[in-house]
């Protein structure tokens, strides 16, 4: 008989612990939503995703054990835990997508707010150079005269 574990040890506290972390990631502000913030968040996502599917390869395991063994209820209990840990590693899974996709979001729309500001810039600066060179020239007559 095959013995059904979860996977690592002190799984459930990191699973918060990171959840948490992506929190106050997120509280600490959208305008920092630079690479470091996205390599992490896609971390805790890699993380999730290989979490997940080797529960799921627990549950077809006990599945296929109890077509072979009959029913035990340590193991109805374990696979009834191994369920609810993985819906719940489901729901982190998509807030995380969701956050991960609005911080990619937010990224485009303040690089595209950056061009605009550096482009109004340049604008500003092509009209004081056209002001000063007029200028310049306005000055240049009037000397001549």
């Amino acid at each position: 008989m095959k013995k059904f574990t979860s996977f690592g040890g002190g799984s459930g506290s990191r699973k918060k612990e990171a959840a948490a972390n992506a929190g106050e990631q997120r509280a600490q502000g959208r305008e920092n939503a630079g690479s470091e913030l996205d390599s992490s968040t896609m971390n805790e996502l890699e993380m999730l995703r290989a979490e997940n599917a080797h529960l799921k390869r627990l549950i077809e395991q006990q599945q296929e054990a109890q077509v072979v063994g009959g029913e035990d209820p340590a193991r109805d209990a374990e696979v009834a835990h191994l369920r609810r840990e993985r819906d719940e590693l489901q729901r982190q899974l998509a807030n995380l997508q969701s956050d991960y996709e609005a911080l990619q979001r937010d990224y485009a729309n303040l690089q595209r707010d950056r061009r605009l500001e550096v482009n109004e810039h340049h604008s500003e600066t092509r009209t004081v150079e056209a002001q000063i060179e007029f200028m310049s020239q306005q000055h240049k007559h009037e000397l001549e005269e």
